[in-house]
């Protein structure tokens, strides 16, 4: 009995063989995946931001706050993603920062003018 041979019938061999294409089909869609691994410089602070918005903190920190720019915090800091502020960027949010920054701008003057009569 001990040279009894067991061959595998074809429907275990088609089984087999799916498994295998479904294995490599995986493996093909894993190795095309962008990396979600982040670095350093990947992250800013909010003084980067502001810089690159052209704005200043307190805006910064509105947005944030508003949800219209994601941001977390991490050590008492806020960290904001390069790609969430390029995406910011693209929404065309950079109109309503200067709309937010000109309103700022005339509450200021107009806090003056009552100041100075």
């Amino acid at each position: 009995m001990n040279n009894l041979k067991i061959e595998p019938n074809e429907s275990v061999l088609t089984i087999e063989n799916r498994l295998d294409n479904i294995e490599a089909g995986l493996q093909e869609l894993l190795s095309n995946l962008p990396k979600q691994k982040k670095n350093e410089s990947d992250y800013m602070l909010v003084e980067e931001a502001v810089s690159i918005l052209g704005v200043n903190r307190q805006t910064v920190y509105r947005l944030i706050s508003s949800g219209m720019l994601k941001a977390f915090k991490r050590t008492k800091r806020n960290y904001i993603l390069r790609s969430d502020l390029d995406d910011f960027i693209k929404r065309g949010s950079s109109e309503q920062i200067k709309s937010e920054v000109s309103e700022i701008i005339i509450l200021k003057k107009k806090g003056g003018e009552n100041n100075g009569n």
